[in-house]
């Protein structure tokens, strides 16, 4: 027969360390920076917008964020195009949404403009960045903006430190509440009742079970040390990521009370939740102490668990006050919810995870020489942590399955986005750990309890018994830690739901013409600014890099405003890209993509789109006077610039009854559509222009006549006003402005 040390030693040392090759194979796969999809706290659409061309500079910037920025760190600047930081008021939030950032600006001289921002997300801490441009002052024919597209892409600051962190803290919340709630739930009540599994109560000694009830509580310290050592780590780390420092440089200032460790912690909302963790840490710890010589079978002993117990359970709570499920989205039925079953599915996994070490680390603890004893108290063990980790299971699939509803939200957010893809391996492996508390629960447990009621099983069959308990158990206890770690690195990428809505975001449209494969992308795929891209891949996947040039050549259907070309630049990502405010009117669209090459006929691909008007802003805090450009109000009108020479020209044609009546003609016939026939924008087409066009009634007098004539001749770029040079002769179109000024300007005055 074995002896105590060398057989239960030997099967449960043997059977329990063979598994944990599946752990590293596991965590090797996370063990790379953290890849970030998109933004946590990314920009959804700012005010001016970008590439806006503005007629007189802005007073306010106004961004929109999908989180609430801290202001200790987040910023918003604005750069001339040389480089030099314009002098503005610190960001400040707007009153009326705490996820709007709002700078003030001094006047602006004319110019083009780079708006960078970065944003540091209140809620998760996750850090992003980006940029875009604005044009005050300077006409369409000056502005070149097509060049310097909007950027919303986030810093990668979400490396494999802030995981292994975030799994520590993860792994340390589990090693709290499973062995604390082990001793009060299984340990106690099995010892309590050993008479029935036993048989005979002192076939294991009063001192083994005070023996597992220590090592219960060295594993609850563990984890309160593991879990103040994750806070503390963390803290450095999301100090460093906000101020966009050095670890160590962090570290060296951190007696300065100014320096970015004492400013997040005592001035952000991260500090108040942090200061909250660690007290609560210190509460744990304080009962974790008090049950020193209190185990869990007396009357005062369950007292003193059962209040260590509300400490681990609580404690949780400020791990999910800075998980996903604490941003998101403004409009979710009750906010509160997603956030107690963060809460409660962390409470269940800790219960599930710690519990399976503190199984493991009892059946060790409370071994004897009487066999039969020992499995018998096994058997009583597994009866109690069996319908246990059945109710974690059950709690961790309703709370998983609602917040994978709020966060996924899609089958393509689950297989198109890292975060579904985690999400996806996670689910593998809680589906195989559910498969192995099956084993326990269907065919352990029983044989278990049979060999405790009497029947003695034989020294063979008691070591398979216990084998099969210690590889379940070992495997279990891999697998769950893997989980996560999972979970740590999920919580570094944006939530699918989110990255899924980025990278939909737009129109896309795919064809293949030749032996090339070309993909047009249209962000955001509304009226008004957008990127048109276009990606160009052989058959073989890769790029294209032959092209002498790529345009792009738009024509609208439902009206005839003749055909615009886009020139696209190459991209360092191999794409091919330009800016352009020329789609401002909501309808269907042609586009035809030209791909020009050497020495070879031109690469033709057509597409067609639909861009709808985007939903209209519903707050602001400033206002724009009608016609005098954008100067911070959503929607309004920007007023074009013409060049000098235009506004020196003078008009040939008298403005006479018969020259107004003949631009008359032309103008119920080309341009009464959008601008109405009293000139006020509210033609039958105009619901579908944004931003809104001008009232001619106010606008007409404030310009020359060589002014409206060149517009007229060349459009309006970033606006559907079409340019008319091909369609109406020079005079036609000074008859049409002698219409407008007889029309439209009060003081009109007319040659007779």
């Amino acid at each position: 027969m074995m002896s105590v040390s060398s057989g239960w030693g030997t099967i449960l040392g043997r059977h329990i360390a063979f598994p944990w090759w599946l752990f590293a194979v596991i965590v090797s796969l996370f063990t790379n920076p953290v890849p970030i999809a998109s933004a946590h706290s990314y920009l959804v659409r700012s005010e001016p917008s970008a590439g806006q061309l503005l007629v007189e500079a802005p007073r306010v910037i106004q961004l929109w964020f999908s989180e609430e920025p801290e202001t200790r760190f987040s910023q918003v600047q604005l750069f001339t195009t040389g480089g030099t930081a314009v002098q503005t008021l610190p960001m400040s939030i707007a009153p009326e949404d705490p996820r709007v950032a709002v700078i003030r600006l001094a006047p602006l001289p004319d110019g083009i403009y780079t708006v960078s921002w970065r944003a540091v997300s209140a809620v998760d801490g996750h850090t992003t960045a980006g940029n875009f441009p604005i044009g005050v002052g300077i006409g369409p024919e000056t502005a070149n903006l097509a060049s310097a597209t909007a950027s919303d892409a986030p810093s990668p600051l979400a490396t494999m430190p802030q995981t292994a962190i975030r799994s520590l803290a993860y792994f340390s919340t589990s090693l709290v509440a499973g062995a604390i709630l082990f001793g009060s739930l299984v340990l106690g009540p099995a010892w309590a009742r050993r008479q029935r599994w036993l048989g005979d109560a002192s076939a294991i000694p009063a001192s083994t079970i005070t023996s597992a009830f220590s090592r219960l509580r060295r594993i609850a310290s563990a984890g309160v040390i593991g879990g103040a050592v994750a806070a503390l780590a963390g803290a450095v780390v999301q100090a460093a990521s906000s101020a966009g420092t050095g670890l160590w440089e962090t570290v060296a200032r951190v007696t300065d009370l100014t320096s970015p460790i004492p400013t997040l912690l005592l001035e952000t909302r991260y500090g108040q939740v942090w200061g909250a963790r660690m007290f609560g840490l210190a509460l744990i710890g304080v009962a974790i102490t008090s049950l020193r010589g209190a185990d869990a079978v007396t009357a005062r002993g369950r007292q003193r668990w059962a209040v260590a117990t509300v400490f681990a359970t609580l404690w949780p709570v400020t791990i999910s006050l800075n998980s996903h499920s604490a941003a998101l989205p403004a409009g979710i039925a009750l906010p509160v919810v997603p956030l107690l079953a963060d809460w409660v599915h962390l409470i269940a996994a800790g219960t599930w995870v710690g519990g399976l070490v503190a199984l493991a680390t009892t059946v060790i603890a409370t071994r004897t020489t009487d066999r039969t004893a020992n499995i018998a108290f096994i058997g009583a063990l597994v009866e109690r942590f069996s319908p246990l980790a059945l109710a974690c299971v059950l709690v961790l699939a309703i709370t998983g399955a609602y917040q994978s509803v709020i966060l996924v939200a899609s089958i393509g957010a689950l297989t198109g986005t890292d975060h579904g893809w985690g999400l996806l391996l996670k689910l593998g492996l809680v589906a195989i750990l559910i498969g192995l508390g099956a084993i326990n629960l269907i065919w352990v447990r029983p044989r278990l309890r049979h060999g405790s009621t009497g029947s003695v099983p034989d020294s063979g069959n008691a070591g398979r018994q216990v084998a099969i308990l210690a590889n379940v158990v070992g495997i279990e206890v891999v697998l769950t830690v893997s989980v996560l770690v999972i979970v740590g690195a999920m919580t570094q990428l944006q939530p699918a739901r989110d990255a899924w809505a980025a990278t939909t975001r737009g129109v896309f449209r795919e064809a293949v013409a030749e032996d090339l494969r070309v993909r047009l992308r249209v962000i955001p795929g509304e009226t008004g600014y957008n990127t048109f891209s276009l990606g160009i891949t052989t058959r073989l996947g890769k790029p294209f890099t032959e092209a002498r040039k790529v345009a792009l050549v738009l024509r609208m259907r439902d009206h005839e405003m003749g055909d615009t070309e886009l020139v696209l630049s190459p991209r360092p990502d191999g794409q091919f890209a330009t800016g352009s405010g020329v789609a401002s009117m909501a309808g269907t669209f042609d586009i035809e993509a030209v791909i020009r090459q050497d020495g070879r006929d031109d690469i033709r691909i057509p597409y067609v789109i639909d861009l709808d008007v985007p939903p209209m802003p519903t707050t602001s805090s400033t206002t724009s006077p009608v016609g005098k450009g954008v100067v911070g109000s959503p929607g309004a009108y920007a007023t074009p610039i013409a060049p000098a020479e235009a506004r020196a020209l003078r008009n040939p044609i008298a403005n006479t009854v018969v020259s107004a009546d003949r631009g008359r003609l032309i103008y119920n016939q080309s341009c009464v559509t959008c601008h109405g026939v009293t000139g006020k924008g509210d033609g039958p087409s105009a619901v579908a222009i944004r931003p809104p066009l001008p009232d001619l009634s106010l606008h007409v007098s404030q310009h020359t006549e060589g002014e409206l004539w060149w517009w007229v001749t060349n459009g309006i770029a970033g606006r559907p006003m079409p340019a008319w040079r091909d369609a109406l002769t020079d005079d036609e179109r000074w008859d049409v402005v002698n219409y407008m000024i007889s029309a439209f300007s009060p003081n009109a005055r007319r040659t007779q």
